[in-house]
């Protein structure tokens, strides 16, 4: 959203003839309601952060016409402080960052008492209350027995009341005290679960136990499944690939990474092409961690899905319409995500064949992590957060091996504010968890990686994003108490604060810039290196048939590059690399031709905060950019060899330099 100052108040009108002189009388003023005083507070941080950077974007429709209550001052739109006009919005999120929440927390204390009322989890506890005492007596009962010797006067007591009580549990829920799942497999969501469970009720036909793969599979058993002819057609062609395109690393086997995916929204749409490039030079993930956007293309490749079906569902024209608007605005989200969980599950069961019941993490078969964020979680005592670390949950075979695939994926998604959180109910013991987006906390996940393969972190780069100003933040003590994830506001407001104050941005980038050992850092551009115009958008999960095909070109491109240059270094232990440029020469200085509206001009760079641009005639042009716009165009073309393209598209946009340089 493009925060801004709203207009000024317009004046009274004189009157239109003057009575007799009275005494002026006091006005009262009018209490403004809890809306307009929230929406004041809001403007007065819009003023503060005076700039609009579209680093977070989001299509939401304008509430102006939906009847809200009139702010003052806004002429009539209940919203101006924010500002929303249909179209993808701008949200200053980096100016955001640069402004103390604490004023804007006091005003939403006041106006908007935070609190934790979850109605719906709080009735699916109390609907699974008769599962939980069934399976705690047949737990119970089995414990006991087991501590009888056979020969006890009370064995065949406690065997028949464990039989009976058996009996009850597969009767009611088609769980024996074997299959019934334990303490923290099985998540369920009370909302987009609903269907799965008639009246609360958990069964077994639809929530299985399973055996998960918890270790890494061989890289060409995922890609043959065990077909001796597929196989070999696989490492003939990857061989071949590898020699045209002059890799480091020859012949035909491929090599199992652990892959790490970052969240970025619609710019995980990048994902698809750069898995196709891996595949086709031999590199194959047989481990995945993924958050927010990273975690949708983690999980399908997880089932085992090739990079052509990744694709497809990329290319899925049901992913540009996941804008299901909520007008209540006491369920934490503009949007309550539902169509994205209901797509994100049929195309895991069209993907592994189970079509009768949801996917859990047990029908995988490759290892995954996907990161959320916990904002409340039942179990942990009021102020019991005490780190970053004890607000991330990661769903995975070795923790929720039960808990459906397509639910994780749609927590680690939860952008606050935007989509609605995840409610979570724990069956087995009543424990309940809010959850948001994974990213607020750590949306480019490395370190998750369990085994001793190298381990590729992809990133979804922005324009500007390299900028070692990026990477100074420092984290800072989070909230150590239960976050209201219900109300939308404090919602946002409160997923805002976990990013600003994690630092998160700032760690993934050093991340990024200096990877640990055995990890390799690929930034994968999400605009068109030839037109920076063109781009991929957080919210734009639709493929956009004219700029994507040339993004995934570029993308696979990119890949390409940064195997040839660290594939070799993959196969030697404790090596590192990133293919990210951060260090801006101390002298730097530049003179690049550039065609900026069709005219030639040579610009000339030599410090400061301004660049000249002199045209074929002679006339010479002094455009102030800012050093840091400059140095950041200026890395961003060492990486991905779009330094013209950058440099003309800054000098011809009027929103980045004054539109009076202009001379055509």
């Amino acid at each position: 959203m493009s925060i801004k100052t709203p207009p000024s108040s317009t004046p009274s009108a004189a009157p239109r003839r003057a009575p007799e002189p009275v005494q002026p009388q006091k006005a009262e003023a009018p209490k403004p309601n809890l809306l307009e005083r929230m929406g004041q507070g809001l403007q007065n941080v819009a003023r503060a952060a005076n700039q609009v950077v579209d680093r977070f974007e989001a299509k939401l429709p304008d509430l102006s016409k939906l009847g809200l209550p009139q702010l003052a001052g806004t002429g009539g739109k209940p919203w101006e402080g924010i500002t929303l006009t249909g179209k993808p919005l701008q949200i200053p999120l980096n100016k955001l960052l640069d402004v103390d929440l604490g004023d804007l927390r006091k005003v939403l204390e006041r106006v908007l008492p935070p609190k934790i009322d979850d109605k719906q989890g709080k009735q699916l506890v109390e609907q699974t209350q008769q599962f939980r005492d069934t399976l705690g007596q047949v737990r119970s009962l089995s414990a006991q027995l087991d501590m009888l010797p056979s020969t006890h006067p009370r064995y065949a007591q406690v065997k028949a009341a464990l039989e009976k009580a058996e009996g009850a549990l597969t009767q009611q829920t088609g769980y024996t005290r074997t299959t019934a799942p334990r303490p923290g497999s099985l998540w369920l969501d009370p909302q987009f679960l609903a269907k799965e469970l008639p009246n609360g009720q958990v069964h077994a036909s639809r929530f299985p136990t399973g055996t998960p793969v918890t270790k890494p599979p061989a890289a060409l058993d995922i890609v043959a499944g065990g077909d001796a002819k597929k196989a070999a057609e696989y490492t003939a062609s990857v061989a071949q690939n590898r020699a045209e395109a002059g890799m480091p690393v020859q012949g035909g086997e491929p090599m199992g990474v652990h892959l790490s995916l970052e969240g970025g929204g619609g710019k995980g749409k990048r994902y698809a092409a750069m898995l196709t490039e891996m595949r086709e030079m031999g590199v194959v993930p047989v481990s995945l961690t993924g958050t927010s956007a990273g975690s949708i293309a983690a999980a399908f490749a997880a089932t085992g899905a090739t990079p052509k079906q990744v694709e497809d569902v990329a290319k899925d024209p049901r992913l540009g319409k996941l804008y299901d608007l909520d007008l209540d605005m006491n369920d934490g989200g503009l949007l309550n995500g539902q169509a994205a969980y209901d797509l994100f599950d049929q195309k895991l069961r069209e993907l592994t064949g189970i079509t009768d019941r949801p996917v859990t993490f047990a029908d995988l078969k490759i290892p995954l992590q996907l990161v959320a964020a916990k904002a409340y979680d039942s179990a942990v005592p009021n102020g019991g957060f005490k780190s970053a670390q004890d607000r991330i949950f990661v769903f995975s075979q070795e923790t929720t091996p039960d808990t459906p695939v397509a639910l994780a994926m749609r927590a680690s998604m939860a952008i606050p504010g935007v989509f609605e959180p995840v409610q979570l109910v724990d069956p087995v013991t009543g424990r309940q968890m809010h959850l948001v987006d994974g990213g607020t906390l750590d949306n480019l996940p490395m370190g998750y990686n369990k085994n001793d393969l190298p381990q590729i972190g992809a990133s979804l780069q922005t324009r500007g994003g390299t900028h070692p100003s990026n990477g100074t933040a420092q984290p800072k003590p989070l909230p150590t108490g239960q976050l209201d994830t219900d109300d939308v506001v404090w919602n946002g407001f409160n997923g805002l604060a976990l990013l600003k104050d994690n630092a998160t941005e700032a760690q993934d980038w050093r991340d990024k810039a200096k990877p640990g050992a055995n990890q390799f850092m690929l930034s994968v551009p999400t605009w068109n290196l030839d037109n920076p115009k063109q781009s991929n958008s957080v919210l734009g999960f639709g493929y956009d048939n004219k700029v994507d095909p040339i993004l995934d070109g570029q993308t696979r491109e990119v890949t390409r590059d940064f195997l040839r240059e660290f594939m070799d270094d993959m196969k030697v232990p404790g090596s590192r690399g990133t293919n990210m440029v951060t260090q801006v020469p101390k002298d730097l200085k530049f003179s690049e031709p550039v065609e900026i509206w069709g005219e030639k001009f040579q610009v000339t760079y030599n410090g400061g905060d301004t660049v000249v641009a002199t045209a074929a005639n002679g006339k010479r042009h002094e455009v102030k950019l800012g050093q840091k716009q400059i140095e950041s165009i200026w890395l961003d073309g060492q990486a991905f060899n779009d330094f013209g393209a950058q440099l003309s598209h800054t000098l011809s946009d009027v929103r980045s330099v004054r539109p009076s340089w202009f001379p055509f």
